[in-house]
Protein backbone atom coordinates (compact mmCIF):
# COMPACT_ATOMS: atom_id res chain seq x y z
CA UNK A 1 0.00 0.00 0.00
CA UNK A 2 2.81 2.43 0.89
CA UNK A 3 4.61 2.25 -2.44
CA UNK A 4 1.32 2.37 -4.31
CA UNK A 5 0.26 5.54 -2.48
CA UNK A 6 3.67 7.12 -3.01
CA UNK A 7 3.40 6.44 -6.74
CA UNK A 8 -0.15 7.85 -6.83
CA UNK A 9 0.88 11.03 -5.01
CA UNK A 10 3.78 11.52 -7.41
CA UNK A 11 1.59 10.98 -10.47
CA UNK A 12 -1.23 13.25 -9.35
CA UNK A 13 1.15 16.15 -8.60
CA UNK A 14 3.54 16.20 -11.59
CA UNK A 15 6.83 18.04 -11.88
CA UNK A 16 8.28 19.88 -14.87
CA UNK A 17 11.17 17.43 -14.96
CA UNK A 18 11.58 13.93 -13.52
CA UNK A 19 14.45 11.47 -13.82
CA UNK A 20 15.49 8.19 -12.29
CA UNK A 21 18.88 8.23 -10.60
CA UNK A 22 19.94 4.72 -9.54
CA UNK A 23 16.29 3.98 -8.73
CA UNK A 24 15.64 7.25 -6.86
CA UNK A 25 13.14 9.59 -8.48
CA UNK A 26 14.52 13.13 -8.82
CA UNK A 27 11.93 15.84 -9.51
CA UNK A 28 12.17 19.52 -10.40
CA UNK A 29 9.56 22.26 -10.84
CA UNK A 30 11.36 25.61 -10.53
CA UNK A 31 11.20 25.37 -6.74
CA UNK A 32 7.40 25.36 -6.40
CA UNK A 33 6.47 22.94 -3.57
CA UNK A 34 8.83 20.52 -1.91
CA UNK A 35 6.92 17.52 -3.25
CA UNK A 36 7.77 18.50 -6.83
CA UNK A 37 11.36 19.56 -6.08
CA UNK A 38 12.80 16.67 -4.12
CA UNK A 39 14.24 13.18 -4.29
CA UNK A 40 11.78 10.34 -3.65
CA UNK A 41 13.96 7.39 -2.57
CA UNK A 42 11.27 4.72 -2.93
CA UNK A 43 13.55 2.28 -4.75
CA UNK A 44 17.30 1.86 -5.01
CA UNK A 45 19.39 -0.13 -7.46
CA UNK A 46 21.13 -3.04 -5.69
CA UNK A 47 24.78 -2.53 -4.89
CA UNK A 48 24.91 1.17 -5.73
CA UNK A 49 27.10 3.61 -3.78
CA UNK A 50 24.60 5.42 -1.54
CA UNK A 51 26.92 8.32 -0.71
CA UNK A 52 27.67 8.68 -4.41
CA UNK A 53 23.92 8.78 -5.15
CA UNK A 54 23.41 11.48 -2.53
CA UNK A 55 26.28 13.50 -4.00
CA UNK A 56 24.81 13.16 -7.51
CA UNK A 57 21.43 14.43 -6.28
CA UNK A 58 23.14 17.34 -4.57
CA UNK A 59 24.93 18.30 -7.80
CA UNK A 60 21.65 18.12 -9.74
CA UNK A 61 19.80 20.56 -7.48
CA UNK A 62 22.78 22.87 -7.05
CA UNK A 63 23.15 23.08 -10.84
CA UNK A 64 19.43 23.92 -11.01
CA UNK A 65 19.87 26.65 -8.38
CA UNK A 66 17.51 24.90 -5.95
CA UNK A 67 17.81 23.62 -2.37
CA UNK A 68 18.65 19.93 -2.00
CA UNK A 69 15.59 18.17 -0.57
CA UNK A 70 14.79 14.52 0.10
CA UNK A 71 11.25 13.31 0.80
CA UNK A 72 11.52 10.79 3.63
CA UNK A 73 9.15 8.06 4.80
CA UNK A 74 9.59 5.12 7.18
CA UNK A 75 10.11 2.94 4.09
CA UNK A 76 12.88 4.73 2.16
CA UNK A 77 15.68 2.83 0.43
CA UNK A 78 18.17 2.33 1.96
CA UNK A 79 16.58 2.09 5.40
CA UNK A 80 19.35 4.14 7.06
CA UNK A 81 19.08 7.04 4.60
CA UNK A 82 17.58 9.42 7.18
CA UNK A 83 20.56 8.93 9.48
CA UNK A 84 22.99 9.33 6.57
CA UNK A 85 21.38 12.62 5.54
CA UNK A 86 21.34 13.93 9.10
CA UNK A 87 25.06 13.19 9.29
CA UNK A 88 25.63 15.29 6.16
CA UNK A 89 23.88 18.31 7.68
CA UNK A 90 20.33 17.82 6.44
CA UNK A 91 17.61 19.08 8.79
CA UNK A 92 14.12 17.66 9.18
CA UNK A 93 11.17 19.90 8.25
CA UNK A 94 7.42 19.63 7.59
CA UNK A 95 6.45 16.43 9.38
CA UNK A 96 3.34 15.40 7.46
CA UNK A 97 0.63 12.76 7.34
CA UNK A 98 -0.70 10.68 4.43
CA UNK A 99 -4.37 9.95 5.10
CA UNK A 100 -6.98 7.91 3.28
CA UNK A 101 -10.77 7.63 3.25
CA UNK A 102 -13.04 4.85 1.99
CA UNK A 103 -15.65 6.45 -0.27
CA UNK A 104 -18.06 3.51 0.03
CA UNK A 105 -19.89 5.29 2.86
CA UNK A 106 -21.56 8.29 1.30
CA UNK A 107 -22.14 11.48 3.27
CA UNK A 108 -24.37 13.89 1.32
CA UNK A 109 -22.94 17.43 1.11
CA UNK A 110 -24.57 19.89 3.49
CA UNK A 111 -27.09 22.14 1.78
CA UNK A 112 -26.58 25.87 2.21
CA UNK A 113 -28.71 28.11 -0.04
CA UNK A 114 -26.34 31.01 0.57
CA UNK A 115 -23.44 29.23 -1.11
CA UNK A 116 -22.69 28.69 -4.79
CA UNK A 117 -20.36 25.99 -6.07
CA UNK A 118 -18.26 26.83 -9.12
CA UNK A 119 -16.79 23.74 -10.82
CA UNK A 120 -14.38 23.45 -13.74
CA UNK A 121 -12.87 20.33 -15.25
CA UNK A 122 -9.92 22.32 -16.60
CA UNK A 123 -7.68 24.94 -15.07
CA UNK A 124 -8.73 28.51 -15.74
CA UNK A 125 -7.51 31.93 -14.65
CA UNK A 126 -10.38 32.50 -12.20
CA UNK A 127 -9.66 29.45 -10.07
CA UNK A 128 -5.90 29.98 -10.21
CA UNK A 129 -6.24 33.63 -9.17
CA UNK A 130 -8.56 32.96 -6.23
CA UNK A 131 -6.73 29.89 -4.93
CA UNK A 132 -3.38 31.68 -5.21
CA UNK A 133 -4.75 34.71 -3.39
CA UNK A 134 -5.99 32.62 -0.46
CA UNK A 135 -2.81 30.50 -0.35
CA UNK A 136 -0.59 33.58 -0.76
CA UNK A 137 1.14 32.21 -3.84
CA UNK A 138 3.18 35.00 -5.49
CA UNK A 139 2.73 35.84 -9.16
CA UNK A 140 6.03 34.32 -10.28
CA UNK A 141 5.00 30.96 -8.78
CA UNK A 142 1.56 30.93 -10.37
CA UNK A 143 2.95 30.33 -13.85
CA UNK A 144 4.82 27.27 -12.55
CA UNK A 145 1.65 26.00 -10.90
CA UNK A 146 -0.36 26.55 -14.09
CA UNK A 147 2.21 24.62 -16.13
CA UNK A 148 2.24 21.81 -13.58
CA UNK A 149 -1.52 21.42 -13.45
CA UNK A 150 -1.93 21.63 -17.23
CA UNK A 151 0.73 18.98 -17.90
CA UNK A 152 -1.19 15.95 -16.64
CA UNK A 153 -3.67 13.79 -18.59
CA UNK A 154 -5.38 12.74 -15.34
CA UNK A 155 -8.94 13.78 -14.57
CA UNK A 156 -9.04 16.98 -12.55
CA UNK A 157 -11.74 18.97 -10.81
CA UNK A 158 -11.29 22.61 -9.79
CA UNK A 159 -13.71 23.75 -7.08
CA UNK A 160 -14.65 27.12 -5.63
CA UNK A 161 -17.33 27.91 -3.06
CA UNK A 162 -18.71 31.42 -3.31
CA UNK A 163 -20.81 33.42 -0.89
CA UNK A 164 -22.27 36.18 -2.97
CA UNK A 165 -19.40 37.41 -5.12
CA UNK A 166 -16.72 36.34 -2.62
CA UNK A 167 -14.77 33.11 -3.01
CA UNK A 168 -14.63 31.59 0.46
CA UNK A 169 -12.95 28.23 -0.25
CA UNK A 170 -11.23 26.39 -3.09
CA UNK A 171 -9.60 23.06 -3.83
CA UNK A 172 -8.33 20.68 -6.48
CA UNK A 173 -9.27 17.03 -6.95
CA UNK A 174 -7.27 14.60 -9.12
CA UNK A 175 -8.36 11.03 -9.91
CA UNK A 176 -6.10 8.12 -10.80
CA UNK A 177 -6.88 4.40 -10.63
CA UNK A 178 -9.99 4.97 -8.55
CA UNK A 179 -8.23 7.21 -6.02
CA UNK A 180 -9.24 10.84 -5.52
CA UNK A 181 -6.40 13.05 -4.32
CA UNK A 182 -7.16 16.38 -2.65
CA UNK A 183 -4.79 19.30 -3.14
CA UNK A 184 -4.63 23.03 -2.41
CA UNK A 185 -7.57 22.93 0.00
CA UNK A 186 -7.89 26.46 1.35
CA UNK A 187 -10.46 28.66 3.06
CA UNK A 188 -10.36 32.45 2.90
CA UNK A 189 -8.82 33.79 6.15
CA UNK A 190 -11.88 36.00 6.73
CA UNK A 191 -14.30 33.06 6.48
CA UNK A 192 -12.68 30.34 8.57
CA UNK A 193 -14.39 28.38 11.34
CA UNK A 194 -17.72 28.51 9.48
CA UNK A 195 -17.73 25.03 7.96
CA UNK A 196 -16.89 26.12 4.41
CA UNK A 197 -13.90 23.77 4.20
CA UNK A 198 -16.08 20.84 5.26
CA UNK A 199 -18.72 21.66 2.65
CA UNK A 200 -16.06 22.09 -0.03
CA UNK A 201 -14.51 18.68 0.59
CA UNK A 202 -17.89 16.93 0.86
CA UNK A 203 -18.74 18.22 -2.60
CA UNK A 204 -15.34 17.17 -3.93
CA UNK A 205 -15.84 13.67 -2.53
CA UNK A 206 -19.30 13.47 -4.14
CA UNK A 207 -17.72 14.44 -7.46
CA UNK A 208 -15.10 11.72 -7.06
CA UNK A 209 -17.72 9.07 -6.32
CA UNK A 210 -19.72 10.10 -9.38
CA UNK A 211 -16.62 9.45 -11.47
CA UNK A 212 -15.88 6.05 -10.02
CA UNK A 213 -13.42 6.85 -7.24
CA UNK A 214 -13.57 4.27 -4.43
CA UNK A 215 -11.04 5.93 -2.10
CA UNK A 216 -9.53 9.32 -1.37
CA UNK A 217 -6.14 10.41 -0.08
CA UNK A 218 -4.53 13.63 1.03
CA UNK A 219 -1.34 14.91 2.60
CA UNK A 220 -1.33 17.38 5.48
CA UNK A 221 1.39 18.99 7.59
CA UNK A 222 0.82 17.75 11.13
CA UNK A 223 1.41 21.19 12.62
CA UNK A 224 -1.70 22.42 10.77
CA UNK A 225 -4.03 21.52 13.62
CA UNK A 226 -7.16 23.07 12.08
CA UNK A 227 -6.75 21.05 8.87
CA UNK A 228 -6.05 17.85 10.82
CA UNK A 229 -9.24 18.34 12.86
CA UNK A 230 -11.23 18.86 9.65
CA UNK A 231 -9.86 15.69 8.06
CA UNK A 232 -10.51 13.74 11.27
CA UNK A 233 -14.12 14.91 11.17
CA UNK A 234 -14.45 13.73 7.58
CA UNK A 235 -13.13 10.30 8.54
CA UNK A 236 -9.63 10.40 7.03
CA UNK A 237 -7.15 8.14 8.84
CA UNK A 238 -3.37 8.21 8.76
CA UNK A 239 -1.62 5.45 6.83
CA UNK A 240 1.94 6.68 7.33
CA UNK A 241 3.89 9.87 7.95
CA UNK A 242 6.63 11.55 5.98
CA UNK A 243 8.97 14.49 6.31
CA UNK A 244 11.61 16.31 4.32
CA UNK A 245 15.35 16.51 4.82
CA UNK A 246 16.77 19.81 3.58
CA UNK A 247 20.48 20.49 3.22
CA UNK A 248 21.41 23.68 5.07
Amino acid sequence: MYKFLEEITINTWPAKYSALMNGWLVRYADGYTKRANSVSPIYLDPGCDVDGCIAAAERFYRDAGQPVIFKMTPYVMPSDLDERLAGRGYVQVDLSSVRTLDLAVETPPAADPGLHMVFRDQLDAGWLEQMSLMNEIPDHRQSVLAYTLASTPLQQGFFQIQQGSETVAAGLGVIQQGWLGLYDIVTHPGFRQRGFGLQLIQRMLAWGRERGAHSSFLQVIQANEAACRLYDKLGYREVYSYWYRVLK
